[in-house]
């Protein structure tokens, strides 16, 4: 049958051969496989995989343009995947069988796939490597082979990254979306599979590992980089792999405030060498890191409860002075590399003083609020010790609360008047506008919220403080009018 489907190019005869030998080894497996007759049963379907691959003509199909070799190509890719999970269904059970067969099954077809435009068997066999290998993990991994399960994993993904790079050597051709897709996903699917290997027994090292691997995948960015300018989008895949790998590093490694902080300085970092090289991309890296920082900082930080609180001297103050540090810091950069900006990074100067100046106003906020709110805390224990009467404890409690609020209310119109005066002498109109805006919020706290709450003394207070802040309000606005709200005099500053 193969002699005729060759030379009459009746390739349906190869189709049926093959579905008869399936069906008959099927059919043996069922009933008279064993352990002991592995070897016999591999050598077997080596055979049958290369008798079938010879049949189908599958150097050619790979090459070749036309129907007949289309379908071919479809018979002999059927011949790989039979062969590859028949043989993991013989050998996974013990792990270095499997992962020498995966090994030698890669090299081979990765070394066919260097063959002209045979370079499309790496997506599919990248794509058989992942389905196969999550399998084994499934059903045959077991912990006592650790150390070995690893290496193996170590050496079939650096197969994967030689022939991307050595693919790239060779290429003539922009890569296509599958080329760039399989170089991110071998990366972090390494890395993953990894950390689940490893973690439980060396969790502690897990985060150098992830930064060993950034730095690998940032060393072929560059070597690929220089290669050609077609190489572009898989050196920048690998530059994107590093990037997450660094940005994981830190919450592996760190814990609680750390990974903020971490990842703030990361941003910054992203940021400087991404404007001092031009890469719009490392700038667009540094701004998703900034935006994790603040999502955890906001999200965590500010929601945890501090042990042994000290005002200003505690982790939760420090990690927020940090991350306002680290956007003026961003601002800056910025500012003195605007004439390399895209268009759409114009703005984002602004952006990042307004954003530094609202972490700054909730961070005293907080501050205020968790002191005053540490002394009723105080005093419910005193009270729960007997150490305060239930009347005194009642009006130490009225006195903590009106403090509070009155305290709340003077540091942002403090902090308005501050934001004004600063943008009156900086000439800088956002941060004119954002302290005209927090005022207003001030202005509406007193009237809503102190008047109708807090006792005579602190009404009082609070009503005398905000007419001493609408009288500087009133003489900064009758000095510098024009200023404030003209727009000739920003066009001006521009």
């Amino acid at each position: 049958m193969g002699f005729l489907a060759r030379y009459r190019s009746w390739l349906f005869l190869n189709v049926l051969s093959l579905v008869g030998t399936v069906l008959l080894f099927g059919s043996w497996a069922d009933r008279f496989y064993a352990r002991d007759a592995l070897w016999t049963t591999e050598i077997f379907l080596v055979l049958f995989a290369a008798l079938y691959l010879s049949l189908s003509g599958s150097a050619r199909a790979f090459l070749a343009r036309g129907n007949e070799e289309q379908r071919a190509r479809f018979l002999s890719i059927a011949v790989i995947v039979l062969f590859f999970f028949s043989s993991q269904a013989n050998l996974g059970q013990t792990a270095v069988y499997y992962w020498i067969f995966l090994f030698l099954f890669d090299v081979f077809l990765l070394a066919a796939s260097l063959q002209g435009a045979a370079d499309r068997i790496v997506p599919g066999l990248f794509l058989l490597n992942a389905i196969g290998i999550g399998s084994w993990f499934e059903g045959d991994y077991k912990p006592q082979d650790r150390s070995f399960v690893w290496g193996s994993l170590s050496a079939v993904s650096a197969l994967f990254l030689s022939r991307q790079m050595i693919g790239r050597k060779l290429a003539r051709a922009r890569p296509d979306t599958w080329e760039v897709v399989v170089a991110v996903a071998t990366g972090m699917g390494y890395f993953g599979l990894s950390y689940y290997v490893l973690e439980d027994r060396y969790s502690g090292w897990m985060g150098t590992f992830a930064l060993s691997l950034a730095v690998v995948y940032l060393v072929a960015a560059r070597s690929v980089d220089r290669m050609s300018r077609d190489a572009r989008p898989v050196a920048l895949a690998f530059i994107g792999v590093s990037l997450t790998l660094l940005t994981l590093a830190i919450p592996i490694q760190l814990d609680t405030s750390w990974i903020t902080i971490g990842w703030a300085a990361e941003a910054v970092v992203l940021a400087w060498v991404g404007l001092s090289s031009g890469s719009a991309r490392l700038r667009q890296a540094a701004l998703l890191v900034l935006a994790l920082a603040l999502l955890r900082l906001f999200g965590s930080d500010a929601v945890e409860p501090v042990s042994k609180y000290r005002l200003v001297f505690n982790a939760r103050f420090f990690t927020f002075l940090f991350v306002i540090a680290a956007l003026y810091l961003l601002a800056f950069i910025y500012r003195r590399a605007s004439s390399g900006l895209e268009s759409w990074e114009k703005g984002l100067r602004d952006l990042l003083l307004l954003a530094a100046s609202g972490v700054t106003v909730f961070l005293v906020s907080q501050e205020s609020w968790t002191f005053y709110s540490e002394k009723l805390r105080g005093l419910s224990l005193a009270l729960q010790r007997e150490a305060l009467r239930a009347g005194a404890m009642r009006e130490l409690v009225n006195e903590t609360t009106n403090s509070r609020q009155l305290a709340l209310s003077l540091l942002w119109g403090t902090y308005s008047i501050a934001a004004v005066a600063a943008g009156i002498l900086r000439r800088y109109r956002p941060i004119r506008l954002f302290g005209i805006a927090l005022f207003f919020l001030a202005i509406f706290k007193v009237f809503l919220v102190d008047i109708w709450t807090l006792q005579r003394l602190y009404r009082i207070l609070s009503v005398i403080g905000l007419g001493v802040l609408l009288l500087v309000v009133a003489f900064l606005y009758q000095r510098f009018k024009d200023l404030i709200f003209g727009r000739a005099a920003d066009a001006q500053e521009a």
